[in-house]
């Protein structure tokens, strides 16, 4: 059994989608355990509880033993999320095709805490739920079971290799928030690509590389996403959606993004960070997952912080307030272009064992992308592609023939996109780059 913790991964998976609710037999417990197995063999470490989120009652796991379960019908090729409130150190679970998946937490305390686990049947009509305990006790109520969509679902869009014009000529792809080079990046693609006689290209404001990857598998009427390439990989390994590869396809490449640490001169390392107040970016960001990775190859613990904006995040550095912040981005920087050497700060050195050679390149930064790098110094860090993603619908799904027209159109604005007037990422970009193993270009 895989039991995966909350961590940023999987409450970045929390949705929020027009979807339609499917039965789970008394999900709030409210009929003691009609419709679930209590499989606790001596019966002494489940219960019935009077501490309930809502309504009187919830289910209440004291021991190692306990454990309840409920047999779910399913439609087969469709997307479902598992959704439920647990307090205490306890999990939620679904076993199908052989395989488990769990979802735990991000605070086991004393608090009603929401987990959901999102996931794709294959050909499966049946799946168990389970609720069951890490450790101490824990209280479990509201299952709720949402389908999000089908393969079957469909979009009027006739075929465009057939010469007829596209039904549904839009193309919604998500980007980030105002202040990101994404959504730069974005807009010059939607600009150059968008043609009113074929194709009308729609850039929506995203929220960080996790939520985009969840919202092209789950939310109706997006068509694609920018994303950070490592976080395609820390999202395949972390999330309960298997074969994500042939769920995902590149359409391209459009630059890469590049690790930033600005700290305190007196931390002369990375490793001097350990246990200190380092801004990495908001949760589900592509900031937040690349530094996660980074801290966590190299062993180093540090206290996160969250709920600012990164120019904040500059802000309480400077005011001793932090220790230390981390920017994915399309170097230069603006923000640390106005930060000189005087200040006391000074951009740290990556060292190669926190670059996964899966995930990342090594990059260097010199004195001609800022000038608080001493002139003939350079700072080595990481950099991850950034990957214009689409769902890869079967191709004789109606919504293919609309995404496969868009990667042709892209294709075929390639030079106008390189030829400087647009975002300085596009201009060097290798659009049509190896990518991770396992993944392809959209078909």
């Amino acid at each position: 059994m895989n039991i995966i913790s909350a961590s940023i991964l999987s409450v970045a998976c929390m949705l929020a989608t027009a979807s339609w609710a499917q039965t789970i037999e008394n999900a709030g417990f409210e009929n003691e355990w009609a419709g679930w197995h209590d499989i606790d063999p001596e019966k002494s470490d489940t219960a019935i509880s009077e501490v309930a989120r809502s309504g009187s009652r919830s289910a209440k796991i004291t021991g190692e033993q306990g454990r309840f379960e409920q047999v779910i019908k399913l439609s087969p090729w469709s997307e479902y999320e598992l959704r439920a409130y647990v307090k205490g150190a306890g999990y939620v679970g679904l076993s199908l095709l052989g395989e488990t998946f769990t979802r735990r937490p991000k605070e086991s305390g004393d608090s009603w805490v929401a987990v959901s686990l999102p996931f794709s049947t294959e050909a499966a009509e049946q799946a168990t739920v389970f609720g069951a305990l890490a450790d101490g006790e824990a209280r479990f109520d509201d299952f709720e079971l949402v389908k999000l969509r089908s393969k079957s679902e469909a979009v009027t869009v006739a075929n465009a290799s057939d010469g007829q014009a596209l039904e549904d000529p839009v193309i919604r792809i998500l980007g980030s928030d105002l202040s990101s080079d994404l959504s730069a990046i974005l807009h010059d693609v939607a600009e150059v690509t968008s043609d009113e006689t074929e194709i009308r290209v729609l850039s929506i404001l995203g929220d960080g590389s996790i939520n985009n990857l969840n919202d092209l598998l789950y939310l109706r009427g997006i068509d694609a996403a920018l994303v950070q390439s490592d976080v395609l990989l820390s999202f395949r390994d972390t999330s309960a959606v298997r074969n994500l590869e042939n769920k995902l396809a590149y359409i391209a490449q459009l630059g890469a993004t590049v690790g930033h640490l600005l700290a305190h001169e007196a931390d002369t390392t990375i490793y001097a960070l350990e246990g200190k107040r380092v801004y990495m970016g908001e949760p589900g960001s592509g900031s937040f997952v690349s530094a996660s990775n980074m801290f966590d190859r190299l062993g180093i613990a540090v206290e996160t912080v969250s709920g600012l904006s990164h120019p904040e995040a500059l802000a309480e550095l400077k005011a001793g307030e932090l220790d230390a912040v981390f920017w994915m981005e399309v170097p230069p920087v603006g923000l640390l272009n106005l930060t000189g050497p005087a200040e006391g700060f000074h951009l740290l050195h990556i060292p190669t064992q926190a670059i996964d050679p899966e995930a990342y390149e090594i990059r260097e930064l010199t004195n001609s992308d800022y000038p608080l790098i001493p002139e003939g110094e350079t700072v080595q860090t990481v950099a991850s592609q950034i990957a214009l993603i689409a769902y890869s619908w079967p191709t004789d799904h109606p919504r293919h023939a609309k995404m496969k027209r868009f990667a042709e159109i892209f294709a075929a604005k390639t030079e106008t996109l390189q030829s400087g007037r647009y975002h300085r990422s596009l201009k060097d970009a290798d659009f049509y780059g190896s990518v991770h193993s396992g993944w392809s270009f959209y078909q």
